[in-house]
């Protein structure tokens, strides 16, 4: 049986999943021309963390991050991990107004974390660290982990803080940048899969219904008529005729002869003759005729119907199991934006940079394992790298050390320009965040 449904409106459906919640070219970024960073500069803010205890409540933390998110701050925190020691900072892209920005995260720090000790790097210590951080001559290879940080380990312990056990000693500098994500950007985003959704809705399923009528009727008509007829017929008719006759006649003839010579003689007669008659008849007839007729008729009719029907109807659906799977995980994703749609959202990712190529990837899969969890199903994780090889190895760092996410542009889609980033909580990104009082 055909299906009158557009197959073409169904790859494009399935090609929009693919990129918004599958992420699938996420894989494929470094083949991806990598966009430069943009020609407007914010200034930044590092904070160099001595002491961070730990707090009664951490989640007290989120009004922080929610008030930097709405004011559109970029909030990053950089560990840099050598053989014998352990540095944290914290970096803060104002783009409004510096100093409430600043003040906001001092005074949320030690409020929160009560005891801790920490303090701010002026402007040209903060433009030489950056520097020195994100110099492409330091390093081997970038990896890059997109990962949901965890938010329901049953050990309840930071991400960073199991991270840090098992990268002991390693040589690396581990970047976090978490990028606010505005009410207006979430609520279009939600709007985009809700559409995607019911479109997706419509290729879920395919309902089939047969049915078979079977009618059969029998019908038997008896009837019985008796008719009795009756009539009498009388005719009078009285006629009278009267008939005069008159006739006369007159005949005249008179005659004379006159002899000739000879034997001959001429006779000469004249003849006339008169009639005169008169015929007078009346006639007159008068009929009457007298007709009566009775009629008689009783039927009986006798009748039987019998009606057999049977109907059969076969009804099946047929699933398209792709499609439920992708639909089932686009829902739990507009319900994740929905619930966290009150507050702001940030575009998170995690970088690893490193002398060693190994040390590089291990930390990256190392953070990307720790960080998964492993009972969601609402985006895959990924992890990219870019050896020091690359033409665009010195670009990338480069856009990090402003703050800035990494963009690229597909080859084949000119207008097309893609982020390496995940969409997280401020929980989410509460858990990420750690530091372990420096030994």
């Amino acid at each position: 049986m055909e299906d009158p449904r557009n197959d073409n409106l169904l790859s494009e459906a399935l090609c929009q999943y693919k990129k918004w919640v599958q992420q699938e070219y996420l894989n494929c970024l470094p083949n991806f021309c990598a966009c430069p960073p943009p020609n407007c500069s914010y200034p930044i803010t590092l904070f160099k963390i001595e002491l961070l205890p730990k707090s009664i409540n951490p989640s007290f933390f989120t009004f922080i991050l929610n008030a930097l998110g709405n004011l559109k701050d970029v909030f990053g925190y950089i560990l840099e991990s050598s053989s014998n020691a352990l540095q944290f900072y914290i970096g803060l892209k104002t783009i409004s107004d510096t100093s409430s920005s600043v003040k906001l995260l001092t005074n949320g720090l030690l409020s929160t974390f009560p005891g801790a000790v920490f303090y701010q790097l002026s402007p040209q210590d903060s433009k030489l660290l950056l520097k020195k951080w994100f110099n492409p001559n330091l390093y081997d290879t970038l990896s890059c982990s997109l990962v949901i940080p965890n938010t329901t380990d049953s050990t309840h312990s930071p991400i960073n803080e199991k991270f840090l056990s098992l990268m002991k000693q390693e040589e690396f500098l581990a970047f976090f940048l978490a990028i606010p994500f505005t009410y207006c950007e979430i609520k279009c985003l939600i709007e985009q899969l809700e559409t995607l959704s019911q479109t997706l809705s419509s290729f879920s399923q395919t309902n089939y219904s047969f049915s078979c009528n079977t009618s059969k009727s029998i019908a038997l008509h008896r009837s019985n008529t008796i008719s009795k007829a009756n009539g009498s017929s009388c005719t009078c008719t009285t006629g009278f005729t009267e008939a005069r006759n008159s006739s006369n006649y007159v005949l005249i003839t008179p005659s004379t002869s006159f002899p000739l010579t000879g034997t001959r003689s001429l006779n000469l007669s004249v003849c006339r003759n008169e009639t005169k008659g008169c015929v007078d008849t009346d006639s007159k007839s008068t009929a009457e005729a007298t007709n009566k007729t009775d009629t008689l008729s009783n039927g009986t009719i006798h009748q039987k119907n019998t009606q057999t029907a049977n109907n059969d109807v076969i009804l099946f659906s047929n699933q398209n199991k792709a499609v439920s799977e992708a639909l089932s995980r686009l829902n739990m994703l507009i319900s994740r934006l929905v619930a966290a749609s009150q507050g702001p959202m940030f575009a998170f990712s995690s970088y690893f940079l490193s002398p060693s190529k190994a040390t590089s990837i291990r930390a990256a899969y190392t953070y990307t394992g720790l960080a998964k969890d492993p009972t969601a199903n609402l985006q895959d994780s990924f992890v990219i790298t870019w050896d020091k090889e690359e033409p665009c190895f010195s670009l990338l760092l480069e856009t990090l050390q402003t703050f800035t996410p990494l963009h690229f542009r597909p080859t084949h889609e000119a207008s097309d320009v893609v982020t390496s980033s995940v969409l997280i909580t401020c929980a989410e990104l509460l858990n990420s965040f750690y530091f372990p009082s420096p030994s």
